[in-house]
């Protein structure tokens, strides 16, 4: 049996008591290298994944969408991301 888990934004795959504990990260907040984590679940075997993306073009996104996560979010972007407007939101990785 596999059990998948998510939210706590950190990789990690172990058996624990005979079942197969499987949580692929994190996609907009990941601890460590950026990029979206996430697992593949195929034929009993779990292979860890990560895809790259534009970290800055997802600030914008967020951004646009007026809520009040921008500022967080931007916390964790690993270079200094402008929004429209000209809007620096500081980014830097902790």
């Amino acid at each position: 049996m596999t059990v998948v888990c998510g939210h706590t934004h950190m990789p990690v795959t172990r058996l624990a008591y005979r079942r197969q504990i499987v949580d692929p990260g994190s996609v907009g907040m990941p601890y460590g290298r950026q990029g979206a984590h996430w697992a593949l679940l195929a034929d009993g075997a779990v292979t860890m994944r990560s895809t790259a993306y534009d970290a800055t073009a997802a600030c914008v996104a967020v951004w646009e969408q007026s809520s009040s996560y921008p500022e967080r979010a931007a916390a964790l972007i690993p270079r200094p991301c402008f929004v429209p407007g000209g809007t620096r939101i500081r980014g830097s990785v902790p």
